[in-house]
Parts: C-alpha cells; sequence; structure tokens
C-alpha cells in the first residue's frame, strides 16, 4: 500500500512539474515572440494581426479570421500573385502562416492580366465573423507597395449596394530601400491611418452608404491591385502589369506602431 500511494504522490509530483515547465515554455515562447520579432526588425505592429510576431490568426477580440485572394478569372481575367516563396497558389491561412514565418509578412507581386478590361487581384483579411467595427474609429496598415492599392470595406450588406463598397486609396511607397535582418531581406514599409469618414464609395451603383454603417457590419479589408485607377490624386497607373507588395501588419486606427 506504501508503495502505490508512493507511486501515486510521485507520479502526481512528475505531472505537476511537467504542466509547470509547459506553462514556463509557452510564456516565454509569447514572451520571445513578441520581444525578438518586434524590437529587433523594428518593423511597427497593429493590434489586428502583426507578421514580425508571426501572427497566424487575424484577431478582432471577438473573432479570428484568416487571409485569403481573389483574382478575377470569373470574370475571364488572367490575373494572379506569386507569393515570396515563388508559388502562385490562392492564398490560404497554411500559405500566410508560412509567408509570415519566413518573412514576417504576406507579400510578393501581382500580375494584372489582359482577359479583363478592369482587371483586379485582391488579398482579403477576413474576420471570421460579422463585426461592429465602427467604434474603431478607422483601420491602419503598415505596408510597402509599388504601385498604389484600394482598400475596401467588405460589410455583410455589401450586395444590397450592388457591392459599390467604401474605400480608401493607399499610396505607393516613395521608399524603395531593402533591409537585412538576419537573412530576411524586407522592404522599408510605410504607416497608414485612415478614419471611417475618409472612405467613400465609388458611386457606380448609386446608392450611397455611410462609411460608419458599413464599419458597424465589417466582416473583410479587401485590398485590390486595379488597373482601372486612375483618379488625379493618385496620379493613376493605368496600364500597370505588375507589381512588388508586402502587408507587415493591419490594425485598429492609431495602433499601429
Amino acid at each position: 500500500m506504501r508503495k502505490i500511494l508512493l507511486l501515486a504522490l510521485t507520479m502526481t509530483f512528475v505531472a505537476a512539474c511537467t504542466d509547470y515547465k509547459a506553462q514556463i515554455n509557452d510564456a516565454h515562447e509569447e514572451f520571445s515572440s513578441v520581444e525578438v520579432y518586434v524590437n529587433k526588425t523594428g518593423i511597427p505592429c497593429g493590434d489586428l494581426w502583426c507578421g514580425p510576431v508571426k501572427q497566424k490568426k487575424i484577431d478582432t477580440g471577438e473573432s479570428k479570421g484568416h487571409w485569403g485572394s481573389y483574382v478575377d478569372n470569373n470574370d475571364g481575367g488572367n490575373s494572379y500573385f506569386t507569393w515570396d516563396d515563388a508559388s502562385s497558389r490562392t492564398l490560404s491561412s497554411v500559405l500566410a502562416e508560412k509567408l509570415t514565418n519566413a518573412f514576417f509578412r504576406v507579400g510578393g507581386t501581382f500580375h494584372l492580366g489582359d482577359g479583363y478590361k478592369y482587371a483586379y487581384a485582391s488579398i482579403i483579411a477576413e474576420f471570421g465573423r460579422v463585426t461592429d467595427a465602427s467604434a474603431w474609429g478607422g483601420v491602419c496598415v503598415v505596408y510597402y507597395s509599388t504601385a498604389p492599392v484600394r482598400l475596401y470595406l467588405s460589410f455583410a450588406t455589401a450586395g444590397d449596394y450592388g457591392y459599390d463598397m467604401p474605400y480608401v486609396d493607399l499610396p505607393a511607397t516613395t521608399n524603395t530601400t531593402t533591409i537585412f535582418y538576419e537573412v530576411i531581406l524586407y522592404d522599408e514599409y510605410e504607416i497608414f491611418n485612415a478614419s471611417w469618414n475618409q472612405f467613400v464609395q465609388e458611386g457606380w451603383y448609386q446608392k450611397p452608404i455611410d462609411p460608419v454603417a458599413a464599419a458597424s457590419e465589417l466582416s473583410a479589408l479587401d485590398f485590390q491591385f486595379k488597373n482601372s485607377i486612375s483618379i488625379s490624386t493618385m496620379g493613376g497607373y493605368e496600364g500597370q502589369t505588375a507589381g512588388k507588395f508586402s502587408i507587415y501588419s493591419i490594425g485598429r486606427y492609431g495602433t499601429c506602431r
């Protein structure tokens, strides 16, 4: 009986030590992922998703989503992405995790084809469910891009508005410096903040929606590279067929720092 009791106590002690070690290891891993990658790369992090800490999911605090992509194939187009790992498949949570683990970002090259007049290629930050983001005040993005990027608010009832979704244009980044961190090469980033009232509709469906109302039922942020952007404030880039981009982080307004 004493041997059985001693064995039980020993097993309990070992299990407790193992659990304690696991907690310590988890804590150390969490500390390391934040302190090592953010401080050594110097790349800012927003509070929704951050590549430098190799974050797997887009986390709104209410739900967790993932990265995806969409191109104009269904419209007869032939646009496509080439990701930093040299693949050209559809962006998935698995591929996004692979990219962030290796490069601290979701990035690569977009190629706008000639098969569709309004060629486009989208990178989509999906939230996992409809979210009331109206109190966020807006969004921020840490990014690099050789061409303008049109950022759309994808919201639950967008179909009622002919998918004429509010957007804001992120300008092409001006700093083309590349930097080495350990064995990783990354492009000099810029931080972009946009309040909800900066988002406007393109207007072709002629049914307006207040951008704050769209944000109150937000389901995703849709980053589009398009050959149809030619507005005076951006200078346009008609004929743009390819460009390099990197998305390092996204967050609520003012949190990318």
